[in-house]
């Protein structure tokens, strides 16, 4: 009879791997609906962190305004204009690059939730494999106990 407990020992070794099997994949979709969360505020930060350029932007263009008006200048002045062109091409730059790289941290924890769903579901597969294993050996195990007990007609 230890045939049984040990063909039993096999089957809730099988249960167990199925069981981890859903832990592992349930733990990497988590985990990518994080990342994935975190790309979307990524782009988001950047967003804003380009609108805060743009404004500051702004306002500087206002000070060199106003310092031009209270030298007796004016905005026409080819100084000014030329002071406001690079500062409106370097104000748009950095709004380019800032919106950039947040798209592009976005793009990267995208790529990363799908390798990490992906590897769940690698492991997951592999703990199923272990469960057919064990199955397996539990059929097996009983297969072995009947012939020796001449169930199917042979052994003794």
């Amino acid at each position: 009879m230890s045939w049984m407990l040990q063909a039993g020992g096999q089957l809730a070794s099988a249960e167990g791997y199925e069981q981890q099997a859903k832990m592992q994949k349930a733990a990497a979709d988590d985990e990518a609906e994080q990342m994935e969360e975190q790309a979307v505020s990524e782009v988001a930060v950047a967003s804003f962190n380009s609108e805060r350029i743009r404004k500051k932007s702004e306002q500087i263009l206002s000070s060199i305004r106003a310092g031009a008006a209270a030298g007796g200048g004016s905005s026409d002045d080819a100084s000014v204009i030329a002071i406001e062109k690079e500062s409106v091409a370097n104000a748009s730059m950095d709004q380019l690059l800032e919106m950039v790289g947040g798209q592009e941290r976005a793009r990267m924890l995208r790529r990363d939730a799908k390798q990490t769903r992906y590897s769940g579901e690698v492991d997951a597969y592999g703990s199923k494999m272990q469960a057919f294993g064990a199955r397996l050996g539990a059929a097996t195990t009983v297969v072995e106990a009947g012939e020796s007990a001449g169930w199917f007609g042979g052994g003794g």
